[in-house]
């Protein structure tokens, strides 16, 4: 039998033909490279990936200039994982063949996978250079070119795209997050809905465009795209799971019943980092329990404080509760709850429990409406001696006038940049005749120069209170304060917590939490809180303007 027979064998799929008449070409010439091509082609058609790459390995040691094989084997090592090798395989069958465009679009591929995101711009523009309309290289650019920032040509990749292939649903979708990204909601709100005339059922551009439709303010109109996406064809989804991006679209919009059953799908989502469970312990779905429950937080410290409001309506199922929860607000919560059995660290055992819950999970297991949780009272206070130390301290340095704590910025949050409002834009308040207490962490003096700069105003840091080490002495803080002015940061959860009257900067469209819902001056969750709101694409100092007149009005003569 000859090579040629093996390689018809293979062809028509006869495994075991193609396999004798290899044997049986390599026992007469154990060089044949043909023969040994064709044995690397049966090794990885039986799924032996190492084996095929030792094989290919043979053919390129006796034809070097076999441009061919050094992709096989690069496209090989690739799909063993093995990247870097992969990379410079690719490199070396292009050395030898330059206009091969599938290896230039492989190599970008593996060149992302390693993260080389400006290799891939590269990688992709040699390619283009030889097809210009080439829909893999034209969407692998422009892809690497959104991750990196660079939208504006990420978009100019992507309009090339839809042009050469305008029937492409994941085109047009990918067009549309790069629109997303800068910012162009409703442009890219008609570039998903152009990716689903492509593909109705094209369920990343329903999600897609329930994320845009969330971001302009329309959140009925998201709830529909969500509903749709979690209905729809090619589920993989880079911009959050439907079922959870659905649940925070009905709590916007008060449907508490319908939001909180689907908001478990947060973890799927990568939204929240599920807790352990619990040894020997059930999942607590709200049942009365003689046993110890255990609720393991999740999230950051607003969130356990928002989702620990809810602990009288426990208990009232379940008398034994042990809280997990962030070290520096287990005081807080002692304090406030003296009957709960323990409250502890997150890693901390808990060996005894009969049943746990995340503390997310609470607000659906237990089936709470909004009048369910504005009808809880604050429990939380400050330590009153801290408090009356920082007061005093406060009102001294203020000189008879109002003490006014302001918190601007969460560079760590989600969305950041959405929900911070730099100090350029206070200056109707901060030309107010108050003493002002900044309310940052970190280090904010920079723009507190700045601000006294533009403004005249002078911005009070306390080196004492460092929210990152003590909330108790962060909570005494803002317990001495006469009126307190935030973004929607962790300032507001503890403010609200306490009781404490504050103006929260809620922020329109991207950036707005659920818990603050879509209209309206106040939140169940926390009462003592008033929302300041603004219209999609208004400055910040529409609404700091709204704030320094409401102190005004209470606090100045």
């Amino acid at each position: 039998m000859t090579c040629a027979e093996a390689i018809a064998c293979f062809r028509r799929g006869d495994l075991a033909g193609a396999e004798a008449a290899v044997t049986r070409a390599l026992s007469i010439n154990p060089r044949d490279a043909e023969a040994l091509n064709v044995r690397a082609m049966l090794r990885h058609q039986r799924g032996d990936v190492i084996g095929a790459i030792e094989a290919i390995g043979e053919v390129i040691a006796l034809t070097p200039g076999d441009a061919a094989a050094h992709f096989n084997r690069a496209a090989m090592l690739h799909q063993a994982g093995r990247l870097e090798e992969a990379v410079h395989g690719y490199a070396r069958a292009l050395a030898l063949e330059p206009r091969d465009l599938t290896a230039w679009i492989q190599r970008a591929a593996a060149e992302r996978a390693l993260g080389r995101l400006e290799d891939v711009v590269s990688t992709c523009a040699q390619a283009l250079e030889i097809d210009a309309r080439n829909p893999a290289a034209l969407n692998e650019g422009a892809a690497a070119l959104g991750k990196l920032g660079r939208f504006e040509e990420a978009l100019a990749l992507f309009d090339r795209l839809v042009r050469a292939a305008p029937e492409s649903a994941s085109a047009h979708t990918n067009r549309g997050k790069t629109l997303a990204g800068l910012g162009r909601f409703e442009d890219a709100c008609a570039a998903y809905k152009a990716a689903l005339r492509a593909n109705p059922k094209h369920a990343p551009a329903w999600n897609n465009l329930g994320v845009a439709r969330m971001a302009l303010g329309r959140y009925a109109e998201a709830v529909e795209a969500y509903e749709s996406a979690c209905l729809g064809e090619n589920q993989n989804f880079e911009t959050g799971h439907p079922l959870y991006n659905l649940a925070v679209a009905l709590l916007m919009l008060g449907e508490y019943e319908r939001g909180f059953a689907l908001y478990r799908h947060r973890f799927a989502a990568g939204a929240s980092r599920r807790p352990p469970r619990v040894e020997q312990a059930a999942l607590w779905t709200g049942e009365r329990l003689d046993g110890l429950l255990r609720i393991r937080s999740e999230q950051g410290v607003g969130d356990q404080l928002l989702f620990t409001r809810l602990l009288p309506l426990v208990m009232e199922r379940t008398p034994r509760v042990a809280v997990d929860c962030d070290p520096r607000i287990a005081s807080l919560l002692s304090r406030a709850y003296p009957q709960l059995e323990a409250v502890l660290a997150p890693n901390e055992t808990c060996r005894h429990a009969q049943a746990h819950i995340a503390m997310g999970d609470i607000a659906g297991a237990l089936h709470v409406a909004q009048s369910d949780i504005s009808a809880i009272p604050v429990a939380l206070r400050a330590d009153e001696a801290k408090t009356a130390a920082l007061r005093a301290r406060y009102s001294e340095l203020a000189s008879g006038r109002p003490v006014v704590g302001i918190a601007w910025a969460a560079p760590h949050a989600a969305a950041a940049h959405a929900k911070t409002a730099g100090l350029e834009h206070w200056g109707a308040l901060l030309r107010e005749p108050c003493f002002f207490v900044s309310l940052q962490y970190g280090d904010d003096r920079e723009e507190v120069e700045s601000a006294r700069v533009a403004f005249g105003c002078c911005i009070h840091r306390d080196e004492s209170v460092d929210q990152m080490r003590s909330m108790e002495d962060f909570a005494a803080q803002l317990a001495a304060l006469d009126h307190i002015v935030t973004i929607s940061n962790t300032t507001a959860h503890v403010a609200g917590a306490l009781g404490l009257r504050a103006l929260v900067l809620a922020p329109p469209g991207h950036g707005l939490h659920w818990y603050w819902g879509y209209e309206g001056e106040s939140t169940p969750w926390y009462p003592s809180l008033g929302l300041v709101r603004r219209a999609l694409g208004a400055p910040w100092s529409e609404q700091v303007a709204i704030v320094a007149r409401a102190v005004r009005n209470a606090l100045l003569p």
